[in-house]
């Protein structure tokens, strides 16, 4: 293995190496395989999460698929976290892929084309009290962003996890709408009835500190 990373990094400089079943010296990021890392796990080293979206990496007729819920839940974990996930979506012989996975991903595309800019070029934020929320923040760490998998039945959506007070200003991030906050026993909460109510029951926040003055 040495000699073959020497060579294969001559020809290719900038060649990556994982060795998904051994690891070693000469891998550049691990791959924990159908999970995502707990929050006392989480690898030093470059890491992305592989995940099939059914039961199998290849096509099998009848498989069972995973929701697009369950699906975009483990992909802001994995983000929330420091990672990259990889789905794995199986074609059928003709190259194509069946309707119920064509609509999961179509639900996926859809939440991600409207919360996005709390996933996109974003930074991790794992903190060891995380709980419900998974947090992310921007680039330059001014504007932080958090999602949680609600009820809408529910009235009050507790913020216990998020550092926010009344200094913050938290917007829904669909639509940019100021929130209301609320406190209750040194606790603070937004309601469930002011979000806009998404497709899929995962919600976000955009969450920023007040102007001075």
């Amino acid at each position: 293995m040495d000699r073959l990373a020497e060579i294969a990094r001559e020809k290719q400089p900038e060649l990556i190496i994982v060795d998904r079943m051994m690891g070693g010296r000469h891998e550049n990021y691990v791959t924990p395989e159908r999970k995502v890392p707990e929050l006392a796990e989480i690898p030093k080293k470059v890491w992305e999460s592989n995940i099939p979206i059914g039961d199998d990496w290849g096509y099998v007729p009848n498989d069972r698929f995973k929701s697009s819920q369950e699906l975009l839940e483990t992909f802001v974990d994995v983000v929330s976290k420091g990672g990259n996930l990889i789905l794995g979506v199986g074609p059928k012989p003709d190259g194509t892929f069946t309707d119920e996975e064509t609509k999961i991903l179509q639900e996926i595309g859809n939440w991600l084309n409207i919360y996005g800019e709390g996933i996109y070029e974003t930074r991790s934020q794992p903190k060891e009290w995380q709980n419900q929320w998974k947090l992310t923040y921007s680039k330059d760490q001014t504007i932080h962003y958090a999602f949680q998998s609600i009820r809408f039945t529910q009235e009050k959506i507790f913020l216990a996890d998020i550092e926010a007070d009344k200094h913050h200003v938290i917007k829904d991030l669909s639509t940019k709408k100021e929130l209301e906050v609320y406190t209750e026993e040194d606790q603070i909460y937004i309601l469930s009835s002011e979000l806009e109510k998404p497709a899929i029951g995962l919600i976000g926040l955009e969450i920023l500190k007040k102007p001075q003055g």
